[in-house]
């Protein structure tokens, strides 16, 4: 037995007793107060005024969120909402955020011995050609000998970097025992936890504030990005300093 539909069909005296009025168009009566025929369709001025509205307040959204929308041209470290950055602009201008602090710890860049240094803290004894350089641009030295897989393969990372940087940094390739003194001048002045001494051993030195020498080394193989990030960080350190 099928289900009747359980909504009732008001009866036309029901209707004029609701007040139902007739449609405008098609005659027929409709709800008091609609905005919109339900049987031709036609929408009634009361209804095309709500349209209108609501039309209205889309339109005040949509210029409202563009006004909002910030600008990307905009310095975003300026109070002045007219200063504008321009696409010559060097990021340099605006401060360096340091991946890597100054002080004693392994990921540090160091003024003096790091902590693991089996001397004790005190000022470093830097190669006079390192600190009459590094007043000008951060200095890379890496110390070597021949033959050996670690220093070959440092060889090709250390040269890739200066590849990259060479108008920005200055590079040393030392032979331990071939460029002496200097190659042993950079084992008594930055090997990174002194005696004994291991090859190969890559040097990092930038300007640090007061006129001090930041340095960090490594002994063994650095892979490229880690020496690239401290390359980073050390023209940052050099620039505002």
């Amino acid at each position: 037995m099928a289900k009747g539909s359980s909504s009732k069909k008001l009866s036309q005296k029901e209707m004029e007793e609701k007040r139902y009025t007739e449609c405008y168009y098609c005659d027929k009566l409709v709800k008091p107060q609609a905005l919109r025929c339900p049987h031709c369709g036609k929408w009634y001025s009361s209804g095309k005024q709500l349209l209108a509205v609501m039309l209205a307040a889309i339109i005040l959204l949509a210029a409202l969120s563009y006004i909002m929308i910030p600008d990307e041209s905009q310095d975003p470290y300026s109070d002045d909402p007219n200063d504008i950055i321009d696409d010559d602009d060097d990021i340099e201008d605006l401060d360096p955020v340091f991946q890597f602090n100054i002080g004693p710890g392994v990921n540090d860049f160091w003024t003096n011995n790091p902590t693991d240094h089996t001397l004790p803290r005190g000022i470093v004894n830097h190669p006079s050609w390192a600190a009459q350089d590094v007043a000008f641009k951060p200095v890379l030295i890496f110390t070597h000998s021949e033959g050996c897989a670690p220093c070959i393969a440092q060889t090709e990372i250390c040269e890739s970097i200066y590849a990259k940087y060479s108008n920005d940094i200055e590079y040393y390739d030392l032979l331990s025992g071939t460029d002496e003194p200097d190659a042993s001048d950079t084992f008594a002045a930055y090997d990174p936890d002194g005696d004994p001494h291991f090859i190969p051993l890559t040097i990092l030195l930038t300007k640090g504030p007061n006129n001090s020498i930041l340095w960090h080394s490594w002994e063994g193989v650095v892979e490229e990005p880690i020496l690239e990030a401290w390359i980073v960080d050390a023209l940052a350190y050099h620039e505002v300093n």
